[in-house]
């Protein structure tokens, strides 16, 4: 029995000791990486890509009717992350900076990613060094916020309008997934407020969503086309999914991470249900590769509901997206602490574990001074778009250094 103690005790602390490597292996590339991304890239300015140019795309500061911009946050989020991991104050004062330049969008009511650029940046200042600048940047946004909001649909919209690729449908009240994280900012302004006008859309949208746009395996549609005179689901749609019935990968991962943001600050346990739901379609699924990086979508050529331009042969191989598995592995290590099966729990952090060794791996992470000094490789934007594939991505980067502080956090 003795015997058998030690060798579990022995196990336990390989597990433990490869995953400080793990998490000190991907912060030191960040460092690296994101030292120089900083000399390079102008104040005002935010990296989100790597054009096909083989040029960095830069996004500026303002607000951007096109939606463009809604990567912003995760750059000065991702500095925020390093002075968090490493206490050095010279990410602080990087993170400041960078983080105070983008205090315009406070009033961006063009589109619904509000949320992800003030949270990425300014929530993530605030929970490294709150302050009262910081808190009334997040009330505000989240006032703008709510500009988006009807009582007639009980959701925010997302885009003023949308057209499917083929044409063939156009909607002037889209609800895309990717929405559900943009509850974050109004939840977090109702917990500093205590004000209800921001607790009430946020759980009706959450309520909206968990109810049409998540199918009975889990997995969940991407845009869903309201009537905003009625109020009532005219059409569930894809917009860079393979088509409307597939499950789009990063739309996955908004849905794991939505509703485990949703369970965090209201303990509803509809919303514990979904996020689990999700996270098993994803983690289940027998296209998930073996590595755990998932493809851009997890039915690419089993459906015929599609609108784009679909070649079999385009790719040798489907492009992977590194981005969904880091942003689904920073959801299941919160998630894990939600569920009560210790086992279900274990699952959840093995796989977000096993997420992360890949991301750290040559295969996925970059070396020093390479991918435009973006830290991880191999993400998608858009295939039906033929937007940003198999490139880096800003909220790649910032979704893994998330993951590993969380995983830092639960040794």
């Amino acid at each position: 029995m003795k015997k058998i103690v030690l060798f579990v005790a022995s196990v336990l602390l390989l597990a433990s000791c490869q995953e400080q490597k793990l998490i000190e292996k991907g912060f030191a590339r960040a460092a690296e990486q994101y030292e120089l991304m900083y000399e390079a890239t102008p104040l005002g300015m935010y990296p989100r890509t790597v054009n096909n140019s083989g040029e960095t795309r830069l996004i500026g500061a303002e607000p951007l009717k096109s939606g463009a911009n809604w990567t912003n946050g995760f750059y000065p989020g991702t500095l925020w992350m390093l002075y968090a991991h490493t206490g050095d104050v010279q990410w602080k004062v990087k993170a400041e900076k960078v983080t105070r330049a983008l205090e315009v969008q406070k009033d961006q009511i063009y589109h619904h990613d509000i949320g992800f650029i003030i949270m990425a940046s300014f929530g993530k200042a605030y929970e490294y060094c709150p302050s009262e600048y910081y808190k009334n940047i997040i009330v505000h946004s989240a006032n703008s916020q709510l500009a988006r909001y009807s009582e007639i649909t009980g959701t925010t919209k997302s885009w003023d309008s949308w057209v499917s690729r083929g044409g063939t449908y156009r909607t002037d009240y889209p609800v895309i997934i990717d929405n559900l994280m943009n509850l974050d900012l109004l939840f977090k302004a109702y917990e500093l407020t205590g004000d209800e006008k921001f607790l009430k859309p946020a759980l009706s949208h959450a309520d909206k969503t968990m109810a049409n746009h998540i199918r009975e395996d889990g997995s969940a549609f991407h845009l869903v086309a309201y009537n905003p005179e009625t109020g009532e689901v005219d059409a569930r749609k894809t917009s860079q999914g393979f088509s409307d019935s597939s499950a789009w990968s990063r739309g996955q991962a908004w849905a794991i991470y939505g509703f485990t943001i949703c369970y965090r600050f209201t303990k509803k346990p509809e919303y514990l249900a979904t996020a689990v739901k999700a996270a098993d379609f994803f983690i289940n699924h027998k296209n998930l590769p073996e590595d755990f990086v998932p493809y851009w979508d997890f039915n690419i050529g089993e459906f015929t509901d599609y609108e784009w331009a679909y070649d079999p042969n385009r790719f040798e191989e489907e492009p992977r997206d590194a981005s969904a598995a880091a942003a689904v592995a920073s959801a299941l290590l919160e998630l894990k602490n939600y569920v009560a099966d210790p086992a279900k729990a274990q699952q959840y952090r093995n796989a977000a574990v096993k997420m992360l060794t890949s991301l750290a791996s040559p295969a996925y992470m970059a070396e020093k001074g390479e991918n435009n000094y973006f830290l991880l490789k191999h993400s998608v934007a858009s295939v039906p778009h033929n937007s940003s594939i198999d490139k880096p991505e800003a909220y790649a980067d910032y979704y893994f250094l998330e993951a590993l502080l969380k995983l830092k956090n639960d040794r």
